[in-house]
């Protein structure tokens, strides 16, 4: 959806400044412009991939004020209307409503914002009169990229219009239970587990005996006793994300109710863990209260999708549209949707085949003069 949402955009828009275009904060992008907190005068104004020759000075509002005509910011050199105070107010209010950073930006920028502005509606007129002029625009390769940005901009809207058809408020104990469900998604701080190191023996008589030892004692110092730090590992926290640990491992280091202890783990006939978990610690979770919003949101957008989804489907109906469903399946998925009496058919018949060939097989081999078999002097 990004790729649509750019498109309509610049179709909506027609223009977004380069300022809003950028990485940068828009409020960080005019300080930077006027070298400090105080506004001043724009030298240059990146333009992006507009021709070099348009030039690098920012245009101000008029050189020339007292000869525009009244509610024009901007006249052609016939006199004619270029900008005027009612587009470039339309144009600001909707750039302010596609971008509501720009709320917080300082009264004092709003002029040097304001200049920038109408200084690419004045680069966009030039260049829609100069491709008029030159016939660019009836070009079959600019019709073409046209029409894709109309119909990309023209579906995304009407896709926008039905969902607000189809909005949804979710009941609050929709969102409580979306968040008792989700927690590990939406409000995890820290997944707990149980807190274990371990020494790993290859042999079960080993690692029996080095248990022994380590429960009589601290179990590093029965590590260090033994001279087995080179197999020692740590595995901090222990729980089911846990990676790079054996899944066996896992479920019975999480299995062990009381810490601390120490308890001998087979994985295989070829692995065994002693295992010393010091600390349980249950999920950390951020308070239902503090993630609401996150959820409310989520939960809409799962509506509304699944909402979206039924109307799509019954709209399909409606209109008496018919799919090439399989067009694109691997042949493997196409088999699976075979009824199953068919496969099954088709597999009788495919044993038989083999049973068929199995049998002329048998039979000719018997037919061979079997020589016998010389036993090793």
């Amino acid at each position: 959806m990004k790729v649509i949402n750019s498109l309509s955009r610049n179709v909506l828009l027609v223009l977004t400044p380069i300022v809003l275009l950028s990485g940068c904060k828009p409020l960080d992008w005019i300080k930077s412009k006027l070298g400090g907190d105080k506004p001043s005068t724009v030298q240059k104004v990146e333009m992006g991939k507009l021709p070099q020759d348009a030039g690098s000075a920012t245009l101000a509002p008029s050189t020339n004020t007292v000869d525009l005509p009244a509610g024009m910011l901007a006249v052609w050199g016939d006199g004619s209307s270029m900008v005027s105070q009612a587009e470039f107010d339309a144009k600001l209010a909707l750039l302010m409503k596609e971008k509501p950073e720009l709320k917080d930006v300082a009264e004092a920028f709003l002029p040097m914002l304001k200049a920038q502005l109408l200084t690419q509606l004045i680069y966009l007129k030039v260049i829609k009169k100069w491709a008029e002029e030159n016939k660019v625009d009836q070009l079959p390769e600019f019709k073409e990229k046209l029409e894709q940005i109309l119909n990309a901009a023209k579906e995304h809207l009407s896709a926008e219009f039905l969902a607000k058809e189809l909005s949804v408020e979710p009941t609050s104990s929709e969102l409580k239970d979306y968040y008792e469900k989700n927690k590990d998604r939406v409000a995890l701080i820290s997944r707990g587990g149980t807190k274990a190191i371990g020494v790993q023996f290859e042999d079960e008589a080993a690692a029996k005996a080095f248990l022994d030892k380590a429960k009589g004692a601290k179990f590093d110092k029965a590590v260090e006793e033994s001279k087995l730090k080179e197999k020692m590992q740590d595995f901090n926290f222990v729980n089911r994300q846990s990676r790079g640990i054996d899944r066996i491992l896992v479920r019975k280091i999480m299995d062990i109710k009381k810490v601390p202890a120490t308890e001998l783990i087979k994985v295989n006939d070829k692995t065994f863990w002693v295992v010393n978990a010091t600390e349980k610690k249950d999920a950390e979770y951020q308070p239902y209260a503090e993630v609401k919003d996150t959820v409310e949101a989520v939960v809409k957008q799962t509506k509304q999708g699944e909402l979206m989804q039924k109307k799509l489907e019954e709209l399909k109906a409606k209109y008496g549209v018919k799919v090439k469903e399989k067009a694109f399946m691997p042949p493997t998925q196409q088999q699976a949707m075979i009824p199953p009496q068919i496969q099954e058919e088709a597999m009788k018949q495919a044993a038989a085949q083999q049973e068929g060939k199995e049998k002329t097989n048998i039979a000719n081999t018997e037919n061979k003069d079997v020589k016998p078999v010389t036993k090793a002097a």
